[in-house]
């Protein structure tokens, strides 16, 4: 089994509201702990104090098995938590695609009465994504999405030493057509 490690799971704007939660829930528990809280709900705080900080702490990666299995897995201290199987039957093309991410955290109508000073929340990346593609570019199929250019890269290169899979630029119109 070969793996390789290459990114934080989340991206920028969930990894910020991750920590944000993660501090609000580290001052609550302060203030618990002195005001001398029922145990329960300090040790259920804790506990979700230690999720949030392993979500911060996730990271994504690939592995490759000795049949050539491909499965994108997730790790925590560099330990294998939990992997998905990539079916690759007749897929044996690899290309990365540059999308544009947007969010704007707008509120809904129903709860913005005050619209003119409703601050610009917008939030855009590039996402660098895996897919893999048949002979003729007609199915494709997602395997790992990146946020850093470097990082689709390297994984691109891991899947070219590690299988017997080719690059190719995405062509949909590449598929052999038939009239009716």
């Amino acid at each position: 089994m070969k793996k390789i490690i290459l990114e934080r799971n989340l991206d920028f704007n969930q990894f910020k509201n991750v920590f944000i939660l993660n501090f609000i829930c580290f001052f609550i528990l302060l203030m618990l702990i002195k005001s001398d809280a029922n145990p329960s709900i300090i040790n259920l705080l804790i506990f979700t104090l230690f999720l949030l900080v392993g979500l911060l702490l996730l990271r994504k990666g690939l592995v490759i098995e000795k049949n050539e299995q491909i499965r994108t897995a997730y790790f925590l201290f560099g330990m294998l938590l939990k992997t998905n199987i990539i079916e690759t039957k007749k897929m044996n093309i690899v290309s990365v695609l540059t999308f544009r991410k947007r969010s704007n955290y707008k509120y809904p109508k129903r709860w913005n009465s005050f619209n003119r000073w409703e601050p610009n929340l917008e939030y855009s990346a590039t996402s660098y994504q895996l897919y893999l593609l048949n002979e003729n570019h007609s199915v494709k199929r997602k395997l790992i999405s990146f946020m850093k250019e470097e990082n689709s890269i390297k994984a691109l290169n891991f899947l070219l030493q590690n299988t017997g899979m080719k690059v190719a630029v995405y062509n949909p119109n590449n598929s052999k057509k038939t009239s009716y």
